[in-house]
This record gives structure tokens, C-alpha cells and sequence, in this order.
């Protein structure tokens, strides 16, 4: 079977814009905008009731300009953060992670790797996607803890599939980890989307 990777790409490009800017910035309140510093753009934001107080909050992601190789990028160029709505109906950022959105340029031939940010009731799911022949995706699900006031990893996901070749037994392959059965309690301040990525990939647990 001939690969189709022009369609594929066409579509696949079709597929992650539609995903990930189900809110878009332009649709961002002012509230939001103010907690931006004034070299940051918001690249994406959903609104949960992320720590289940009843309270409608915000995760967001924040972009800076690319600056020197890629590596600085992924380590300096998006952070993703937290802003929790207060008993005074303001918005506090309490968390953020700057090593848990991939670099812009980390999709391969797809482009920009972040595929969406989800929100629920205390909690909030983190997806990727890109690749080339073969293509990846990866999502991570955090769970917020009462006791320590803080997100934790509670189930990684990863697959993988060669486009060209779907009708092989290795065509398509997933890799699923959950807390606490098969990892240890990774709390989202220490979480490292490229290196949980890497792990995933070779099917070994975070």
C-alpha cells in the first residue's frame, strides 16, 4: 500500500486546529488578560471548577518569543499556569510549569504539537500530538489532591502509529500507566512533558 502522507498531513493539520483552540484568546475576559506579563501572549485557555470548590477557574497557556536554539525553546518559550478563582471572586495564579508544553516546533511535519488542554471538576487532562510517518500522541490527566493543595500525574498515555504501514502488527501501538499501581506520585510542578514523552515511548513507566 502506497502512503498517502499529503492527505494525511491535510487532514491531520484540519484535525489538531480544531482541537486546540476551542477558546481562543480573542475570546479571553480582561481578568484573565491582566495576569499576563507584558512579553507573554496567550497561546490557549479553559475555564473548570479545577480544584472542585465550586468556583470557576482557569488553566491557560502563555507564550514568550523564541529566543536562541530549540532547547531553549522548549525550556523557556510556553508555560502553562493555574489561576484559581478566590472567596473575593478574584483569580490567583498558584501553580505553573514551564517544562509541561511542548516547544511550537516539536510537532514534525504537523506543526505545533499541542493538540488541547482540557478542564474538569478537579482536574485537567494535557494532549499532544505530531509526528511524521509516524505519528504520535501523548495525554497526561491530572487529579487535584485536598490534602496537599496540589495536581498530581494520574494516568499517562501514549501511542503511536506508522501511517504508511497500517496494515502491519506494528502499525499501532499504546503504552497506558496509571497512579498509583504503576508510578510513583509525580506532582505537576514536576512534571516534564519531553522527558515523560521519551519514557512513553519506549513503553517504560513515569
Amino acid at each position: 500500500m502506497k502512503c498517502q502522507l499529503p492527505a494525511l498531513i491535510a487532514s491531520s493539520l484540519a484535525w489538531i486546529a480544531g482541537s486546540c483552540f476551542g477558546e481562543t484568546p480573542k475570546s479571553a475576559p480582561s481578568e484573565l488578560g491582566s495576569l499576563l506579563a507584558p512579553d507573554e501572549t496567550l497561546v490557549i485557555f479553559r475555564r473548570a471548577d479545577l480544584n472542585g470548590d465550586g468556583r470557576q477557574d482557569f488553566i491557560f497557556v502563555v507564550q514568550t518569543p523564541s529566543k536562541g536554539t530549540k532547547d531553549e525553546c522548549f525550556k523557556a518559550n510556553r508555560t502553562l499556569r493555574i489561576a484559581l478563582r478566590q472567596a473575593n471572586n478574584t483569580l490567583r495564579v498558584v501553580k505553573s510549569n514551564s517544562r509541561s508544553i511542548k516547544c511550537s516546533e516539536d510537532g514534525g511535519v504537523f506543526g505545533d504539537p499541542l493538540d488541547s488542554i482540557k478542564g474538569n471538576a478537579r482536574g485537567f487532562v494535557i494532549s499532544h500530538a505530531g509526528g511524521g510517518n509516524c505519528r504520535w500522541a501523548s495525554q497526561f490527566t491530572f487529579r487535584y489532591s485536598r490534602k496537599d493543595a496540589d495536581w498530581y500525574l494520574l494516568h499517562a498515555y501514549h501511542s503511536q502509529s506508522h501511517a504508511c504501514e497500517p496494515e502491519s502488527r506494528r502499525a499501532h501501538t499504546v503504552q497506558q500507566f496509571r497512579y498509583p499501581e504503576q508510578f510513583p506520585r509525580i506532582m505537576f510542578a514536576d512534571f516534564d512533558a519531553e522527558i515523560m514523552g521519551t519514557l512513553l515511548a519506549k513503553g517504560h513507566a513515569p
